[in-house]
């Protein structure tokens, strides 16, 4: 995941370095801003945070920085007017849950346990977008919101907490079962400051808030939905 990141990030630089010494912006040329109708793809990556049932565990365990990971992000998008736009984004991410702990001992009550599992997601989002005017035409705020899915794969137990020698049938949760894949619907919304380094390429930051439905970690019960909070860093190039 880290090697994707990586190259997700080094794809932005050299992007941004190459196109970077073509014609500036101007006010007759408003870029990525939305002065031209046209289709852009887009390029991100960045931290994610999950939250979903029973993640207070890594903290009572010392362990909330593994609720930290990486995704990356690939869009296809159209500009239809100087204030609105729609892409189509796809989404690879590292997701963290755990089994709830309360009420659970199955060695002893005195025996501290910890359920973490991870588990890899692809989702996909329909955004429309919204560019909010600004007193720059090379800085553009923007505002979205989109409906989506996802698919989760690739659950794995970490297996904390199991007494040297016992048995290992607790090793993971006497009574809860998370599943190995689940098919979930999904809307977000977010925030995007965008730089347009000229006509044809913008940086940008994107801080999204996702939620999912109840079955995103394979848990059902708590709360009736899964969060995911992330920050992106990206490249945007209009064709």
């Amino acid at each position: 995941m880290r090697k994707l990141f990586l190259t997700v990030m080094m794809f932005a630089a050299s992007a941004a370095m190459l196109f970077a010494q073509t014609e500036p912006i101007s006010a007759v040329s408003l870029g990525s801003q939305g002065g031209e109708k046209g289709f852009f793809i887009a390029l991100q990556g960045g931290a994610l945070v999950s939250a979903n049932e029973n993640t207070w565990t890594y903290g009572d365990n010392h362990e909330t920085e593994e609720l930290f990971s990486l995704q990356a992000g690939l869009a296809l998008g159209y500009t239809f007017s100087p204030k609105w736009a729609a892409r189509v984004m796809v989404e690879y991410g590292k997701n963290a849950s755990a089994g709830n702990t309360d009420q659970t001992h199955p060695f002893s009550p005195y025996i501290p346990h910890y359920y973490p599992y991870e588990f890899k997601s692809l989702s996909i989002f329909a955004d429309a977008i919204f560019s909010i005017p600004a007193p720059t035409f090379k800085w553009t705020p923007k505002v979205y919101a989109g409906i989506g899915g996802a698919h989760t794969y690739g659950f794995a137990d970490t297996m904390y907490g199991v007494p040297e020698g016992e048995n290992e049938q607790y090793a993971w949760h006497p009574w809860q079962e998370h599943g190995w894949s689940h098919h979930v619907p999904a809307f977000r919304i977010g925030f995007i400051p965008q730089y347009d380094l000229n006509d044809k390429v913008s940086i940008y930051a994107d801080f999204c808030g996702e939620f999912y439905g109840d079955n995103f970690n394979g848990l059902k019960g708590g709360i009736s939905m899964d969060f995911r909070g992330m920050l992106s860093l990206g490249v945007q190039c209009r064709l």
